[in-house]
Formats: C-alpha cells, structure tokens, sequence
C-alpha cells in the first residue's frame, strides 16, 4: 500500500522541514543519505552543547509528528560536540563516530535512542559502536566464557547454582560485562548468547553425578523470550545433554515483567509447562504490580543485595527484609537471599524464613571446573 514514492515525499516533505528548522536553530545542514541528515551547529564559547542537542531532538520529533499522523515514525538520532579546532576535524573520523553511534541508536529495542559522545567519552564510545557493529554481523564473534556460582542452605550446604555470563576481551579492555550486555540487548545478540549460557549450564550438569546434580538457574532477558522458538531451542539444548528441564530455572528481573507483562506471562507459562521454573531476580527494585507477580508461575523470590546490604547487625530490625519474606513464604516461593557478605546477614538471615544464600560469604562465581571439582570432593550438596 505504501512504497518508494510515498517514502520519497514523506522524505522531502522531512528534508524540507529540517530546513526550516536550521533557519531558526541557526544550523547548518547536510544529506548524507536519502534517510539521513548531518545536522551542524556552531557553539559560542560558555553554550551548552548538550542542551542544545536535546532541544533540536525534541524539535525533530515535534516536526515529524506533524508531518505523518498515520504511522509510528521512529527517529534515531546520535550527536557529538567534541570539536573545537579545526585540527580536529582534520585528525578525528567524526562521521565514523557519528556513524557507529547512530547504529547503536537504531537497534535499540524500544524507541528512538538520543546518543551524545564528547572529548571524554571518544575512545569509550567508538569501543562500543564497534562492538555493536560486530555483534550484528556475527553475534558468535566473540569468545565468551561462564562461571558457577553455588547457593547454599542455612546449614551452608550448597543446594543449587547460578551460572554467570563472564566478559574478558584483550581487544576492548574498558567495556565492562553490563555494557556488552546491553549491545547485545540492542542488536538481539543476546538470544544466541543466551543459548550459548543455557548449553554451558547443561554441559556443567551433565558431568556432575546424578545424586550431586542441582538446580542451575539461569538469567533471562525481554529479548530472548520474543524469539518464538525459545521454549522449544531450550528443550532441546536440555534433551541433547539429557538433562531433565526440572534442572533448569530461569530467573528475570523484576522490571522485566513491568516492561511486557503479556509476553512474559504467556511466555513463563510454556518454560512451566514443559517443567522448567522460573525466579524473579532483584526483587524490590523494579516496577512490577504485586498483582501480576502473582498471576506469574513463580518458584522462587530473590530479595536484592541492596536490602541485604542494610543488615548488619545480627539483632536489628529490618523491616523490609521481614516482610518480602513473609510476602513470598505466603505466596509459596522459595526464598534466596543475594549477596551475602558477612556472618551478621547470614546469623540474621537464619532467623527469617529464607531458604538459600547467595554470596561471598559463602562462594564467589567461580570457574566451572572449580565448582565440579568441589561437589565431586565434597559432602555438602544437599
């Protein structure tokens, strides 16, 4: 119904636009590509580049509007105010900042993405367009590893496990693990990343011995849960290790569930089907209505680090961490305590209704072989 020639005029009618608005920003304008602008501005010393960024953005989108009313047009947009001489300009790709930038904007998973890169984030922001860019070629491009992290009972005895994507590039030093995580959220790498997760959780269990072998959770995206064949990749993976789906349980955080509760709840109801569980992670941080938690097929509530951080007296009070426990026992969850450090919140946590710990106090995320070799030497797997 809509082609090229529709295209081409709601183009004009955008370039036309965009030239009325240089006129009265004072900018200076140039077409790169038939859907792509180059927007120049001049700044006197003491503006500020930023604002005025923001303030053409919201120009732009304000312009578009008014131009289609029909369609959800999506503007991704990236500025840079890093130059100040023109041996700059001469010595510094500004387009391929610009460029690389706009790719990250363009593959947000949500919405228009507004990226500012200056003097002090030059280097930083080329890493991660980079990044982004070799990730939507190959997502397989780069060598990733895991590692286990085991939780244990009130008796310290180890009763599950957390496998933990793990990010250590010679070649980008500086980005660190929840960057590269978010590129992948962006550019959709992040679903074959996470089967490659899911494979390792079911090679670790598959070299344990079958009375030794323990739950392994598994952390999960928005992302991963729109590929329409999720639950039957997941099965798979299992059925090729032969590890029983029951093995397996994926844990989402709680802003997950506020951002797409339809999906997510038909989505958690196929892994539950097919006998896989499901966690919620970071519990008391995000957005989610208590309502549609409870309407979601949870097993088990992690209460956030944050709250665990705020005990330190073995005999204090903690309002908070009492009444998640008593809102989660009540609803039949089990109970995991994240990032215990100390003997006062392992001794307070004791007299709660908690279930597991997880934390140093106990276990750091270790190597895989690490942690086979400690449940194969060890009495404590409950």
């Amino acid at each position: 119904l809509y082609g090229h020639e529709w295209c081409d005029k709601l183009l004009i009618k955008l370039a036309s636009g965009i030239g009325n608005l240089c006129i009265l920003k004072r900018l200076k304008a140039y077409r790169l590509m038939s859907d792509r602008f180059l927007l120049c501005a001049f700044m006197e010393d003491g503006e500020d580049a930023y604002g005025k960024s923001a303030l053409v953005e919201l120009a732009i989108k304000d312009m578009i509007k008014s131009v289609d009313h029909q369609f959800n047009i999506r503007l991704s947009m990236t500025a840079t105010s890093l130059i100040s001489t023109m041996d700059e300009i001469k010595h510094k790709p500004l387009l391929q900042l610009l460029e690389m930038s706009l790719t990250i904007a363009k593959h947000n998973a949500d919405r228009g993405h507004f990226i500012v890169a200056d003097d002090t984030h030059y280097s930083h922001r080329i890493d991660l367009a980079s990044i982004s860019q070799l990730l939507l070629a190959d997502p397989n491009y780069f060598e990733l590893s895991v590692a286990i992290q085991p939780k244990v009972n009130l008796t310290g005895n180890i009763t599950s496990f957390e496998i933990l994507l793990r990010w250590n590039s010679e070649e980008y030093p500086d980005i660190g693990l929840q960057e590269f995580i978010g590129l992948a959220e962006n550019t959709s790498a992040i679903i074959d990343i996470g089967y490659f997760v899911i494979q390792q959780a079911c090679l670790f269990l598959s070299q344990i011995p079958l009375t030794k072998r323990r739950r392994v959770s598994v952390n999960l995206s928005l992302r991963q849960l729109s590929d329409n064949h999720f639950v039957t990749k997941v099965e798979d993976i299992c059925d090729a290790y032969k590890i029983a789906n029951n093995l397996i349980r994926f844990e989402l955080t709680e802003s997950m569930v506020a951002d797409d509760i339809s999906l997510v709840a038909e989505k958690l109801e196929m892994l539950t089907r097919s006998n896989f569980s499901i966690s919620i992670d970071d519990f008391g941080t995000g957005q989610s209505n208590l309502r549609y938690i409870h309407r979601l097929p949870m097993a088990e509530l992690k209460i956030d680090k944050s709250f665990i951080d705020d005990i330190i007296d073995a005999d204090g009070d903690y309002p908070l961490v009492d009444s998640i426990c008593a809102m989660a026992r009540a609803m039949g969850l089990t109970i995991v305590a994240e990032g215990v450090e100390t003997y006062a919140q392992v001794q307070y946590l004791s007299g709660t209704s908690c279930d597991e710990i997880q934390g140093y106090y106990f276990y750091r995320p270790m190597p895989l072989s690490t942690c086979l070799a400690l449940i194969n030497e060890a009495d404590t797997v409950d």
